[in-house]
């Protein structure tokens, strides 16, 4: 015996067939199919009656014919019989002919003499019919026999039914082929079985195969006892009716009138309830995500609907939604995330993509090309500068052929709106507002949903994350890490990619000793210190305050909290300590108050470095790490009060005059071709506020002049004098 396990079975998206039991039903239609089943059982053994199933493609139409047929063969089995008629597996009208009367005899018993005859006589009749057929068989249906027609039928039957049936006689009057029917029609009333023929989809046929299956039933299969049930969707069957001559050439109206003379009783199936739509469409999406790992039930913080609740949501206002759309839809989804992880894009938004790119897929292709015009708003441009509605509609409507009035055009717009939520919309089009980091309106993934990978130059979110996790988690760059030679080879383009990345990832959700956090803080800002920009420039003091902040909120108490700190600022420098300060981030696994409370020390370091640089006249080389404009980014209130505090202090006591605090304010900038100078009055008010700005501690005067080659206090003091005189007589001006 073996003791292998058993492969354990892998979960797979549902495919569009239909159920072949009343026990599969999950739509609520056993009780419709039963009263169709007992309106049928009505005509027994009367004359031949045609019904009709008529749905959408999708709606369910197969299942409830196998319904249909199971209450007939089980429940009724002693006088009913179900036969299937396949017409568009014909190759051409004598073949479909042919297979019509063997379905036919198909349902003939064979444990008896009469069921047996009865089946000798339809098989017979095949192609004999066909031979008629072949003479003309638009007189036959219209019953019109014109000079020289009956002739020409009488002679095609009576030879190929000799050849079929040998001994068996008929005479010339009646014409053989009505006598061929009395013989068939008293055949099958001596089985004393009724019979239902069900020819399914017949809006797959051409218009001839059509004409030639609608024949058969109303007249070459007019039996007693023999019932049939045509499935169709009456929409397509009208559209294929107004291709022939038979039927009113391109006239709707009489295609309608002649398919209602051909199906006596039509049923129609009720629409699938939007419950039933729901719980499909989530029980597709949850197999998707047990497949491909995600949870569709997640939903971030104040988010109306989940993944799978929005992409339905968009769904159900799209006219005749079927359960073939919501099974189309969700394989093409899972073949998406068959070619690109989950965790590169967002979810919804590639469910969305993919229905727009199944039902308009011109209007899909089209969307590259306005990749601009669709993120504008993303990226700051005003609603006067973007596309307006108008242009949209009309984009839209050309590339999709959709009228621009109609519903489906709304459908469309709020479909492509809710990818990107702040374009221009016509009124009442509201999107669904959700949150969607690595949505198709971010520039850094858009071309990820076009191109089912990650495009080149472009990096791997999951490759990112565990870069980061492996530098945590071993307190040490991997060899090939990709965030240190982005840092290291000072390429902006990957630094921001990356950056981008781990701000959407929120560092990472596992748990590691505090240290660890630190020691990546401190490897990631020493790899940085090479780049001729600051981190608050490049973004990446956003990086290092997360890291940071897990620190902090992973440290066992304060105390442990405020040596995380300490320990970064002791290895890489109160400047890069207080630029990641500066920039926190929101994260849910970061405690921003214990990060605060934390920085005491650092807080402390700050106000003695900037008060040394307003009272000590500091050399060229000790500017860029100590001097206070380096540091007024920090807008940290205990920080500049304490400054201010300690400054007015200076000045009342007469060490120190106004002057000398307004010259550290003023950028000069020598190296610069432009010259640039700029007095920082702002950043000044931290330390001074206006109302105590006093132009009696200025020495300089207006005749004064700047030496803009020269750094030294003494002309940065000229410099402020007049800034602080032009403000204050811009004031004064104004009131």
């Amino acid at each position: 015996m073996s003791t292998e396990p058993a492969a354990q079975q892998q979960p797979t998206v549902t495919r569009d067939v239909e159920i072949s039991s009343m026990s599969e039903d999950r739509l609520g239609r056993v009780t419709f199919s039963r009263r169709v089943s007992e309106r049928i059982r009505l005509a027994a053994d009367g004359p031949s009656v045609v019904f009709g199933l008529a749905g959408p493609w999708g709606s369910g139409k197969s299942s409830v014919l196998n319904m249909i047929t199971e209450i007939l063969s089980e429940e009724f089995s002693d006088n009913w019989v179900v036969a299937s008629f396949t017409p568009w597996s014909a190759g051409d009208s004598t073949e479909l002919t042919n297979e019509f009367y063997r379905a036919i005899a198909g349902a003939m018993p064979t444990s008896t003499d009469e069921g047996r005859t009865a089946r000798r006589l339809l098989r017979a009749a095949a192609p004999t019919v066909a031979a008629v057929g072949k003479a003309a068989l638009a007189s036959i249906i219209d019953s019109k026999f014109g000079e020289g027609s009956a002739k020409d039928m009488l002679t095609a039957a009576s030879d190929t039914l000799s050849e079929q049936i040998g001994d068996a006689e008929f005479g010339t009057e009646p014409e053989p082929f009505q006598e061929q029917f009395r013989r068939i029609s008293a055949a099958i009333a001596e089985t004393s079985r009724n019979v239902l023929v069900i020819v399914d989809d017949i809006d797959r046929l051409h218009a001839d195969e059509l004409l030639s299956v609608m024949r058969a039933v109303r007249l070459l299969g007019r039996f007693d006892r023999v019932h049939y049930l045509l499935s169709y969707d009456q929409r397509t069957v009208i559209d294929i009716l107004t291709q022939t001559e038979m039927a009113g050439k391109s006239d709707r109206r009489r295609a309608r009138d002649y398919l209602e003379k051909i199906v006596q009783y039509p049923f129609t199936l009720p629409p699938i309830q939007q419950a039933h739509l729901a719980e499909h469409f989530r029980e597709q999406f949850c197999l998707i995500g047990e497949i491909h790992g995600f949870d569709p039930a997640l939903r971030t913080e104040g988010q109306r609907l989940d993944a799978a609740e929005t992409v339905f949501e968009i769904l159900l206002e799209q006219e005749h939604l079927t359960l073939r759309r919501i099974y189309r839809l969700c394989n093409q989804i899972d073949v998406m995330l068959s070619l690109i992880d989950v965790r590169e894009i967002d979810l919804v938004d590639a469910a969305i993509l993919t229905d727009v790119r199944l039902n308009h897929p011109d209007l899909y292709n089209r969307l590259p090309a306005w990749q601009a015009d669709l993120q504008q708003a993303e990226y700051g441009l005003s609603t006067d500068t973007r596309v307006q509605p108008e242009t949209w509609t009309t984009r839209f409507a050309e590339f999709s052929q959709v009228n621009r009035d109609s519903p489906e055009m709304k459908e469309i717009y709020r479909s492509i709106a809710t990818m990107f939520p702040n374009m221009t919309r016509p009124a009442r089009t509201a999107p669904i507002q959700r949150d969607a980091a690595r949505g198709i309106r971010n520039r850094d993934y858009f071309e990820r949903y076009f191109a089912f990978e990650v495009p080149i130059r472009d990096v791997r979110d999951v490759d990112v994350s565990a870069d980061l996790r492996a530098l945590v988690n071993t307190e040490n760059w991997s060899e090939d890490s990709l965030i240190r030679a982005a840092l290291l080879e000072f390429d902006m383009s990957q630094m921001r990619l990356i950056r981008n990345k781990i701000l959407i990832g929120q560092v990472i959700s596992e748990t590691y000793p505090s240290e660890n956090f630190t020691r990546a803080a401190v490897l990631i800002t020493q790899a940085h210190l090479s780049n001729p920009e600051s981190m608050i420039h490049t973004g990446w003091a956003e990086i290092v305050y997360l890291l940071l902040g897990r620190a902090v909120t992973e440290a066992e108490d304060l105390n442990a909290a405020c040596a995380s700190i300490d320990l970064f600022s002791a290895q890489c420098g109160l400047g890069p300590t207080v630029d990641a300060m500066a920039r926190p981030v929101a994260a849910e696994n970061i405690d921003e108050e214990a990060v605060l409370l934390s920085a005491d020390n650092v807080r402390a370091a700050l106000v003695d470095t900037v008060m040394r640089d307003l009272t000590v006249d500091l050399p060229r080389s000790e500017w860029p790490d100590n001097s206070v404009l380096r540091y007024v980014h920090w807008k940290d209130d205990e920080v500049w009060s304490s400054v201010q505090e300690k400054t007015l202090e200076a000045i009342n006591s007469g060490s120190l005059r106004q002057e000398d605090v307004a010259a550290r304010f003023v950028s000069i900038s020598p190296e610069s071709e432009l010259n640039q100078h700029v007095f920082n009055n702002h950043e000044y008010e931290l330390v001074i506020p206006r109302e105590k700005w006093d132009l009696t501690q200025f020495s300089s005067s207006d005749s004064d002049v700047v030496d803009f080659d020269d750094t030294s206090i003494q002309n940065r003091k000229i410099y402020a004098a007049q800034a602080i005189r032009s403000l204050l007589q811009k004031a004064d001006s104004a009131t």
